[in-house]
């Protein structure tokens, strides 16, 4: 007799709700939030009754059709399209059910009315077609949690749920971004900015690339900031998905505020829509140019540590770079897709040829070199290996496409620079208004390695450590053996 699979719903539920990067009660509002937004809701009014024993989210949204209201009680449904949604595979509410007493779900659409009530029966979860309360005037949904967890009602507060909108759907309530309203206890939230007497500098600026328009505003106050107001917004449909600093060293970090509207990103959002895929093509794009244009401006109003102006390191500093070219330059290491620059230097470029007498692999990620294939004078380019969009090619004897090797010159090579920057505990970073990385020269690893004559070896670890920040963290030692091999094998030849 077959077996059948058990599923622990519990176990699932928590599971799932612990890949937020917050608290449960934080990602019951962003989640419920995030998918009246995905809705097409303009309104949404958050109640909380009995000090947060019971809390209603109803939005005006296009609601839901009687087969997405019953695949919303799947907890892996997917009632949402990939790359068309901020909100977590539709969890909404469902985060919430292992610490609820029930879920009450009303909606209505243009085909289709009903109501439901969830919740746990002992370790089963189990859902019924109930009478509506007539929460929804129009279209929309409307969920009402009776919380179970007497911890999680105590944070459940009419000032810390506005703080957890403001905080992640501040942009959203903006007119410059849309015409969302969020009432928490008929209260309307007012999206947060810095007043003009507070600014000491602002640069609102497009940064155009690839067809794109992306909308910037970094600005510099005169006094320290919320924590959750500093750094830079990356805002997707309204919502702020993270704030960063494109990982520069700032002499003020407390007072660097901002945001880019960067909807052209939400195809490379994670599965909980908290953070961004790093490792593609359009990631290193974009910080390739908004980073840099950040960066430039950090630079322009003194907000940067100064440069190290110790000139005895340059000629040292000159033959490694020399050396670093090269290692980018082995066909294994240009795979990896690591070098965020962008000088050109010559070097032999694989380039798909029908008469070529090599083999290579197609990957992603391409680039176009100077001149065509038959010279580097006069020509739009050849396609090859590069950070754009797009497939490129590298050496690959169990490949199979025909590829030649050329002499061209091609984007890529690392530059290092050094910063005294005491108060900064990173060892390097990527300068990208250089672009260069830079060695934190006050750093204590960089002393430490002075004094034993250990120097080239510390900006070597530094290089490979920054380059490899990007991949998954399971492989960044693979990726920093694999470096040093091909840096040991140039020496060493």
């Amino acid at each position: 007799m077959p077996y059948q699979t058990k599923v622990h719903i519990a176990k699932l539920i928590k599971d799932l709700r612990e890949q937020f990067p917050y608290d449960a009660t934080t990602a019951l509002i962003v989640e419920a939030v995030a998918n009246s937004i995905d809705a097409g809701a303009q309104t949404i009014k958050i109640g909380i009754q009995g000090n947060g024993y019971m809390v209603t989210i109803v939005d005006n949204g296009k609601g839901m059709t009687e087969e997405e209201f019953i695949e919303y009680h799947n907890i892996a449904g997917e009632t949402k399209t990939r790359g068309s949604s901020i909100g977590f595979a539709g969890i909404g509410a469902k985060i919430f059910l292992d610490r609820a007493s029930s879920v009450y779900t009303e909606t209505k659409s243009v085909s289709y009315r009903g109501a439901t009530e969830w919740g746990f029966a002992g370790d089963d979860l189990e859902w019924d077609y109930v009478e509506s309360r007539n929460m929804i005037r129009d279209n929309g949904t409307a969920v009402e949690i009776t919380v179970a967890n007497a911890f999680d009602r105590e944070l459940l507060t009419v000032s810390r749920i506005r703080e957890i909108v403001t905080e992640h759907y501040n942009y959203a309530l903006s007119p410059a971004f849309g015409s969302l309203s969020v009432y928490v206890e008929d209260d309307k939230v007012v999206p947060t900015f810095s007043a003009p007497e507070i600014i000491e500098k602002e640069k609102r600026v497009s940064v155009r690339y690839g067809g794109k328009v992306v909308p910037c505003v970094f600005t510099f106050t005169k006094t320290d900031l919320k924590e959750a107001l500093q750094g830079i917004a990356l805002v997707v449909r309204g919502k702020t998905v993270t704030r960063w600093s494109f990982n520069q060293a700032m002499i003020y970090p407390s007072r660097i505020t901002g945001y880019v509207k960067a909807d052209h990103l939400i195809n490379i959002l994670t599965t909980t829509k908290t953070d961004f895929n790093r490792q593609t093509a359009i990631w290193r794009q974009f910080v390739g140019k908004v980073g840099r244009t950040f960066s430039e401006w950090l630079t322009a109003i003194g907000a940067k540590p100064r440069l190290d102006p110790h000139t005895e390191r340059q000629q040292m500093v000159e033959l490694i770079e020399a050396d670093l070219r090269e290692v980018f330059s082995d066909d294994e290491i240009q795979k990896l897709l690591l070098d965020p620059f962008q000088g050109l230097f010559p070097r032999k470029t694989t380039i798909v040829h029908s008469e070529g007498d090599d083999l290579g692999s197609i990957v992603e990620g391409v680039q176009l070199t100077s001149g065509t294939f038959g010279g580097t004078g006069d020509g739009s380019g050849v396609e090859t290996i590069g950070p754009d969009d797009g497939p490129g090619a590298v050496a690959d004897p169990e490949g199979e496409s025909p590829i030649t090797r050329r002499l061209r010159r091609i984007r890529g090579g690392v530059r290092i620079n050094f910063s005294p920057s005491v108060n900064d505990y990173r060892e390097a970073w990527i300068d990208l208004s250089l672009p260069a990385i830079t060695v934190n020269s006050e750093h204590s690893a960089f002393l430490a390695a002075d004094f034993m004559g250990a120097y080239h070896y510390h900006i070597l670890n530094c290089v490979f450590d920054v380059l490899s920040e990007a991949k998954e963290e399971k492989e960044r030692p693979n990726i920093r053996q694999k470096l040093f091999e091909v840096w040991n094998r140039i020496q060493g030849r």
